[in-house]
């Protein structure tokens, strides 16, 4: 996941590349609310962040051999 910090664009880069399987993400801010969701199909994704409010935020990445988490900082 890149760049931290970020402003608008987060690139997501998965790291299996044997897996099919779509990856769901989701976005919780500081305080734990969730703030977006989105399923990530494909070896590298361009999400969208510009819309969040300026601060630090957890993303959460899962499917059913997957469950990590990664923070990162909007500016």
């Amino acid at each position: 996941m890149f760049p931290n910090p970020v402003s608008d664009l987060i690139t997501v880069q998965s790291t299996s590349a044997s897996s099919t399987e779509p990856v769901n993400m989701d976005i919780y801010n500081s305080i734990g609310k969730l703030v977006a969701s989105f399923s990530l199909t494909g070896a590298i994704s361009s999400v969208p962040v510009a819309d969040l409010a300026t601060g630090n935020y957890l993303i959460r990445f899962y499917n059913s051999k997957l469950n990590s988490s990664k923070a990162f900082i909007k500016m």
